[in-house]
This record gives C-alpha cells, structure tokens and sequence, in this order.
C-alpha cells in the first residue's frame, strides 16, 4: 500500500524568499542604527525640548553644562569647531580651564533655547562653569582601602569638583540654579 502526502498549500515557493528579504531589511536597519550611534558625536538635545518653565530650562542647562564637561574630559579638552557650532557655543569661549581645572578662570557660555522657531517658549540661558579644584582619592596613593572609584580606562586616583551655575531668563521670569559635579579621573 502506498501512501501519498497531499502538498495543501502548494504557493509557498515565495514565502522562503520573502523571509530572506525580510530578515536582510532587518539586519541592514540594525547595522546602520549601530553605525549611526558610534558615528555620531556629542549631541545634546536638551535645550531643543519644551520646557514649561524657567526651572525646567535651568535644570535642563545644568544637564547641558554636565554633558559639555564629560565630553571634554573624555577627548582630552579637544572640543572640533563642528561641534561647538552645532551646540551653540562660539569659537570666542575659552573651555581650556574646563579640561585643565584652572579654578582661577571660569567659562561663561551664552545659549538660547530654539522656541521662537517651533512656536515654544523660548528662554535665554547664561550658563557658567568654574573648575573648583581636584583631591586626591583617600586611598590612591599608598594604601588602598577602600579602593579608588574605577571606570572606563582603569583606576582613578583624583576627583575633580565643577561648579555650574545657570541663570536663565524667559519674559519676566528668572531662575538661577547652581550645582556641584563631581567626577572622577
């Protein structure tokens, strides 16, 4: 007796191709988001979000100021003039005492959120930043315990103190936040 297996959905001969193709859109999209944010540079976005009031564009300033400050630490002070156009900052502003903590000097930038072009508020910010000083980690020269703080690039034997300050002005309203930023190096 023989026995005969009846194909009951002889049209998938395409289905195998439409996978194929489905699953190679997929990986391209996932290699070209990869390559897009490896490739990118510093972008911060924060002063291009609504805020709702002069507090929310103060804090959002200091977050601004925390970036600009990661980024300098992280590529050794080198800030391209691409960049300082795209964030706003002129090729006038001396970020130098930034990367080198001369608390002598402060950095004084003048920034301004985008709102008059997407019909939002808009508000001007005065952002100043101060290296105040660096200490040396308990611990990071002779015995270590506890030990150092460590991240991307081994130990860390100093922490380096950032005083930020933003003053932000939208109509008649003021607002005037301060900050310390502590970070390791």
């Amino acid at each position: 007796m023989g026995s005969f297996r009846k194909n009951a959905l002889p049209s998938q001969h395409g289905i195998a191709l439409i996978t194929v193709l489905i699953i190679a859109f997929s990986g391209v999209a996932l290699v070209g988001g990869i390559f897009y944010l490896l490739r990118g540079s510093l972008k911060i976005v924060t002063l291009n979000r609504e805020f709702k009031n002069v507090q929310e564009a103060a804090g959002g300033a200091i977050e601004y100021g925390v970036a600009l400050i990661k980024y300098l630490i992280q590529h050794e002070g080198d800030l391209p003039s691409a960049i300082r156009n795209d964030l706003g900052i002129g090729n006038t502003v001396n970020l130098s005492p930034l990367y080198q903590c001369n608390p002598a000097q402060q950095t004084t930038i003048s920034l301004k959120t985008p709102g008059d072009q997407y019909g939002l508020r808009s508000y001007r910010i005065r952002l100043t930043i101060t290296c105040q000083n660096y200490h040396l980690i308990p611990g990071s020269e002779s015995l270590r315990f506890p030990p150092p703080p460590t991240g991307t690039g081994g130990n860390k034997s100093y922490y380096v103190l950032y005083y930020i300050n933003a003053v932000v002005k939208g109509g008649d309203t003021v607002a005037d936040v301060e900050s310390v930023y502590r970070t390791s190096m």
